[in-house]
């Protein structure tokens, strides 16, 4: 959980947003912390099978996926939501829904 709270207290920080605008340094900041945490909170849920992992990785998909600029890896984190669909029968549409909505916005 302790990588999950850094993700949401970075893009929440109220610090960050003083101005209308992130620069760009701030804008890497944020971006560096919380893709590299999510990385971590991913590779644990990758690697274990323990349903608690799952459920983390599944609220960590849906705080900091659209963060993900990556095609590979938005096409890993789609496969990754249809294999614990398969496996534990939640259902992700909604969760992969946002998130193309989001990515299909993002000009990168």
């Amino acid at each position: 959980m302790y990588h999950f709270g850094r993700i949401l207290l970075t893009i929440h920080d109220p610090e960050v947003y003083e101005g209308k605008f992130l620069s760009p340094a701030k804008f890497r900041r944020i971006e560096s912390v919380v893709l590299d945490n999510f990385h971590i909170i991913m590779g644990i849920a990758l690697t274990r099978c323990h349903v608690h992992a799952h459920i983390v990785a599944g609220n960590t998909i849906l705080l900091a996926g659209p963060w993900c600029r990556d095609k590979n890896e938005r096409k890993r984190i789609f496969s990754y939501l249809e294999e614990v669909e398969e496996a534990y029968g939640w259902p992700t549409i909604s969760i992969k829904t946002r998130l193309l909505q989001t990515w299909e916005a993002d000009p990168t």
